[in-house]
């Protein structure tokens, strides 16, 4: 859509838009329409997220109402419940409790980071320096595995490549890059020096009389290609 009027009285689209498209004058609030509008008691509201309140910019139920859920799809998530259960663990309501999970299961190295996906059906990473990670559910903090990052095949061809099984591997494979960088550009210059100095200056000097692929191929040659 390119314009704030449109031929269109429904929209289809995904829950977390209406917001910028209400402030972008594409839809309009159902209860500015039609106050006296109610959703059925029976309708699923996604936690109250069809609500929203454009002054303090939040989803709530003293807002408006933006939308009517037609397709409520909710992921399915399993994880290692035994390990849940094992720990003691509930479910967060702070980063620090979701650390705190993360800790039960996997406690001899401190954190990392944290690694919240944007997908609402990916998992959170938390990872710890020695490099193992604890994939945790977003919602519940339900623990759904644990695997060190260079483990299995492609993790272990990511450490050879940017050798992560040596110490300093990183300021190897960052030394190395800069160095194949100054060998070529060095190398390039020394094959294009000319071998006198009226070589060098007609090297250096445009011809424009020329025309076609010889003009290129001097234009590319005098820029030092």
């Amino acid at each position: 859509m390119r314009a704030s009027n449109g031929q269109y009285d429904l929209l289809i689209m995904n829950s977390g838009w209406f917001a910028g498209m209400y402030f972008g004058g594409f839809v309009e609030a159902i209860t500015d329409i039609d106050p006296s509008f109610k959703l059925d008691p029976d309708v699923y509201t996604l936690g109250d997220t069809v609500y929203f309140d454009p002054a303090k910019k939040v989803m709530t139920p003293a807002g408006k109402l933006m939308s009517v859920p037609i397709a409520p799809l909710i992921p399915l998530l399993y994880y290692r419940g035994d390990l849940y259960q094992e720990a003691g663990l509930k479910a967060p309501e702070t980063f620090a409790e979701l650390v705190t999970n993360a800790r039960a299961v996997h406690s001899t190295s401190p954190v990392n980071y944290i690694w919240v996906h944007s997908e609402s059906d990916a998992s959170t990473w938390v990872r710890f320096v020695d490099n193992d990670t604890v994939y945790l559910d977003p919602c519940t903090a339900a623990v759904l595995g644990e695997q060190y990052r260079y483990g299995g095949l492609f993790g272990r061809l990511e450490q050879l490549h940017r050798f992560k099984f040596m110490p300093h591997g990183s300021l190897v494979t960052g030394s190395s890059a800069l160095s194949f960088v100054a060998l070529t550009v060095i190398g390039g210059f020394i094959v294009w020096w000319p071998h006198t100095l009226r070589a060098l200056k007609a090297a250096l000097s445009f011809r424009s009389r020329l025309t076609g692929r010889a003009y290129r191929m001097h234009l590319h040659r005098a820029l030092g290609g």
